[in-house]
C-alpha cells in the first residue's frame, strides 16, 4: 500500500519527473481550438487564461493531455472552462487535477479513441488514508507548490485546499466525491492500479457527462500496464458508499 501511495505521488504531482509535461504547448490550433499539453501550473492556467479572453466568443473547446500538477493551478483550469463553457477533448490522458478539476467543470467531455481518464485522490483523501501517516508525502505537495507558503503548517494548507475544493464542485455541479471514491472502503481493497475510474451509469450519477470514443473506457497503457481501473458500481452500492462519505464530511472527521 505504501508504494501504491508512492506511485499515486508521482502522478498526483503531474509525474514530475516525466518528459512529456516537462513540454507545454497551450496554443490556438484554429479560431474555435485551444490545444493544452503540460501540468496544470498557475502559470499555465494564467496563459490559457489569457487566450480565452482575448477570443471569448469564438473558443468553444479545449484539447488537452495533462498528467495534473498544482490543485490550485488545476481549480483556476477547471473554472476558466466552466466559465466560457468550454467542451474539453482528452487527447491522450487526463490524470490527477486534470481529472479533478478540468474534466469536472465540462458539461461536455469527450475521450479520444486510446486516451484514458483517471483519478486518484483529492483533498478529502485524508479521511480514509490521513496524511498524518505520510508526512513526506504531503511534504512533497507542500514543495512542489512553489506557490505555497512554506511556513505554512500542514493542517492548515489542507484546510485551505479542502475550502476551495467544496466551493468548486458547488460552482461545477458535480459530486466531489468522485475524487476519492476509489479509496473508500469497499472500493479500495480491489485496487489494482494507481488510478481509477467509474462505469458509465456511475459517472453520470456522479453529475459528469463523459462520451468515450472506445467501446471501453482504456484501462491499459500502450505497453500493455494497467494504469487505470474503471470500478463498476450498481446503484445501491453507490449510494451506501456516498452516504458514508457524507456522513464523514458533516462529522469533519
Amino acid at each position: 500500500m505504501r508504494n501504491l501511495l508512492f506511485l499515486a505521488l508521482l502522478l498526483f504531482l503531474g509525474c514530475a519527473g516525466s518528459p512529456q509535461v516537462k513540454i507545454n504547448e497551450i496554443d490556438l490550433i484554429d479560431k474555435y481550438t485551444v490545444r493544452f499539453i503540460g501540468n496544470t501550473s498557475k502559470e499555465n492556467a494564467k496563459l490559457l487564461e489569457s487566450i480565452l479572453t482575448k477570443h471569448p466568443k469564438e473558443i468553444d473547446t479545449l484539447i488537452v493531455t495533462s498528467s495534473g500538477g498544482e490543485v490550485f493551478g488545476g481549480m483556476h483550469i477547471g473554472y476558466l472552462v466552466h466559465k466560457f463553457d468550454l467542451k474539453v477533448v482528452i487527447e491522450r490522458y487526463c490524470t490527477s487535477s486534470c481529472a479533478n478539476y478540468i474534466v469536472t467543470a465540462s458539461n461536455d467531455v469527450v475521450v479520444s479513441e486510446g486516451a484514458f481518464l483517471g483519478w486518484h485522490g483529492g483533498s478529502t483523501q485524508p479521511m480514509y488514508t490521513p496524511f498524518e501517516e505520510e508526512i513526506s508525502w504531503f511534504s512533497r505537495i507542500q514543495r512542489f507548490f512553489r506557490q505555497a507558503d512554506y511556513n505554512e503548517d500542514m493542517d492548515t494548507y489542507l484546510l485551505r485546499w479542502q475550502e476551495r475544493e467544496l466551493e468548486f464542485f458547488e460552482t461545477v455541479g458535480v459530486n466531489q466525491a468522485v475524487t476519492i471514491l476509489g479509496m473508500m472502503p469497499g472500493l479500495n481493497e480491489e485496487r489494482d492500479s494507481m488510478l481509477f475510474s467509474y462505469d458509465k451509469e456511475t459517472l453520470q450519477y456522479l453529475g459528469l457527462n463523459i462520451k468515450f470514443e472506445n467501446e471501453e473506457q482504456v484501462e491499459l497503457s500502450p505497453d500493455g500496464t494497467k494504469v487505470v481501473q474503471v470500478f463498476n458500481i450498481t446503484h445501491d452500492k453507490l449510494e451506501v458508499l456516498l452516504k458514508r462519505h457524507n456522513k464523514k464530511i458533516t462529522r469533519g472527521t
